[in-house]
């Protein structure tokens, strides 16, 4: 399997250098792995040559697969990194710094004989002090181990080849604070692109209040700091901008999107007998997207119309478990095992060609009462299966947005809503037999394609690496308070939007 080739740039192109800060990149398999391979791919079609600074891929889901579409001009350079909460509990571990016996542990009563009971507990402070450094020890992320070891190489690197732009992407976050580093103290341009969001990440847990602080202050400084922040969608960039107003004139929004060959080489596998209604998805359930909306409404259906119920499959391709409780033990709660399967996690080519050969796709979006900020990114190769979908998603949200643009045959109805959830599956079921195309549907797909984005992000690189000379700041730069001028403009961002600076739209043309 490959994407189509493209063509070459003409030899009259400078080629120029960008360095990519990202931790998922092939042969890490995770979703965010394909926004950032695709930008590399399509962008030394373009005459930007990529060093991508990554980890190395012990423990993660490999996929050897992905390889294949790496460009010969892009260099990896993978570091290690160290999980600080282990690293620090085999340091505790050591005799000199085990935890204190209490004042009067061990000693014998004069009168009774009997052991006296420790004093005043001292391990419940303990307790509190060792969560509250595990806190700060993971704060932006998990991967805050990884930092030392990427600015080491990164330095290296960018003394090696003068990259003209330095580009992180997050989650994990701790990726932009190693672009922040070697950005401002080399005096790079900086892109800072947020597949979800930091602090507006409906999945994240609050903490104690100085962390929140910290936590706030560090997404503020990269912010503040980099010479512009994409987002991957406009209602993600928006929030960004309620509290950080000064973003509207270095902000901009570039989506997902699919690689035009996707499907080269792609077999349909079907799992399931031929008469029988296979609705596949494809990704992990997590925090409110959740599976048990959708084992609900089959349980439903199997009250209500056993007869066609009977002929149903879902078919789960990713991580076997939600909340740590295995999906088919849910399903089995529910009273709907038999008719689910649980393959688990797939190679992206396998996952393809199962969802081909299903005959409806599911797309789950977010649980709650918070506008959705984040679009899957299986969205947009789902939208290249051109298969009929399912949708659970907010009505008013940027997944149902894009399917009305692409003109996608999909039926959608509101997370939680159970008996619009089986409806939907059941007109699916009805409908499987009638196999033939509809022209009304599927006219603008090709607007979500990734070379449209590379287009997007390269019209960003060109105009930033050619004004590089006085839009960088510098680390001594950055202030705790803001200035008088940018209250100022924060106040005049709040009253009127300002279009973006530069002058042309990253949104997908129309």
């Amino acid at each position: 399997m490959g994407d189509l080739p493209a063509a070459r740039p003409p030899v009259t192109v400078p080629r120029r250098k960008w360095l990519c800060v990202a931790y998922a990149f092939p042969p890490i398999n995770r979703s965010g792995t394909h926004r950032t391979l695709g930008f590399v791919r399509h962008l030394a079609h373009l005459g930007w040559d990529a060093t991508v600074l990554s980890v190395r891929t012990a423990g993660e889901p490999v996929d050897t697969e992905l390889l294949a579409r790496l460009p010969s001009s892009a260099r990896v350079i993978r570091t290690r990194w160290i999980e600080i909460i282990p690293a620090l509990k085999r340091l505790v571990g050591r005799p000199w710094l085990r935890k204190r016996t209490a004042p009067n542990e061990g000693i014998v009563h004069r009168a009774t004989g009997a052991a006296e009971p420790p004093a005043t507990p001292i391990d419940r402070p303990g307790k509190r002090i060792r969560e509250w450094v595990s806190r700060l020890l993971m704060t932006p992320d998990s991967r805050i181990g990884w930092i030392p070891f990427a600015v080491a190489a990164g330095w290296r690197e960018m003394r090696r080849t003068r990259p003209s732009l330095v580009y992180s992407t997050s989650p994990y976050a701790s990726a932009h604070l190693i672009a922040l580093l070697l950005a401002t103290t080399t005096r790079t341009p900086w892109v800072a692109d947020f597949r979800d969001p930091w602090r507006d990440n409906p999945f994240r847990v609050a903490g104690p209040a100085f962390l929140e602080w910290l936590d706030t202050f560090l997404e503020r400084s990269v912010f503040r700091l980099a010479t512009h922040v994409v987002f991957n969608t406009p209602t993600a960039r928006e929030a960004a901008c309620l509290h950080a107003p000064f973003l509207r004139d270095k902000s901009s929004t570039i989506l997902n999107g699919f690689d035009p060959g996707i499907l080269l080489g792609i077999t349909p596998v079907r799992e399931g007998a031929s008469d029988e209604f296979i609705l596949a998805h494809a990704g992990e359930f997590y925090g409110t997207r959740t599976p048990l909306p959708l084992f609900e409404a089959l349980r439903w259906l199997l009250h209500q119309i056993p007869h066609l119920a009977h002929r149903i499959r879902l078919l789960l391709i990713g991580p076997g478990s939600f909340d740590g409780i295995p999906l088919i033990e849910l399903a089995r709660n529910a009273g709907v095992e038999r008719h689910v399967r649980v393959l688990g996690r797939r190679s992206h080519h396998e996952t393809l060609a199962r969802l081909a050969g299903s005959d409806a796709v599911l797309v789950l979006g977010s649980a709650g009462s918070k506008p959705e900020l984040q679009v899957p990114n299986k969205l947009f190769e789902l939208l290249a299966l051109r298969k009929p979908m399912v949708v659970v998603a907010c009505p008013s949200g940027p997944v149902a947005a894009i399917l009305q643009d692409a003109s996608a045959d999909a039926l959608q109805c509101a997370p939680n809503d159970i008996q619009a959830l089986a409806e939907i599956i059941r007109e699916r079921a009805i409908r499987r037999i009638d196999a033939r195309p509809d022209p009304a549907f599927w006219r603008n797909v090709n607007r979500y394609d990734r070379i449209h984005r590379a287009a997007e992000m390269v019209n960003l690189f060109n105009h930033l690496s050619s004004s590089r000379s006085g839009n960088v700041p510098t680390l001594g730069e950055h202030r705790l308070d803001v200035s008088r001028q940018e209250k100022r403009r924060n106040r005049q961002a709040r009253t009127h939007s300002t279009p973006n600076s530069l002058g042309f739209s990253f949104v997908v043309d129309k």
